[in-house]
């Protein structure tokens, strides 16, 4: 019953930093993406498949 009232266990934590590090991954990974797409040629109207 008191399960919402519990500190945070273990795995729970674990599983927030894991999501935490994945999603700082992932954006650090679209940033880089981008200017990297940006810098290797200029954007071109139309230039996209």
């Amino acid at each position: 019953m008191g399960l919402l009232l519990d500190p945070i266990p273990d795995w729970g934590r674990s599983l927030r930093v894991v999501f935490t590090i994945i999603a700082l991954c992932t954006v650090t990974a679209l940033v880089l993406v981008q200017r990297g797409m940006t810098a290797a040629r200029p954007a071109v109207p139309g230039g996209e498949h």
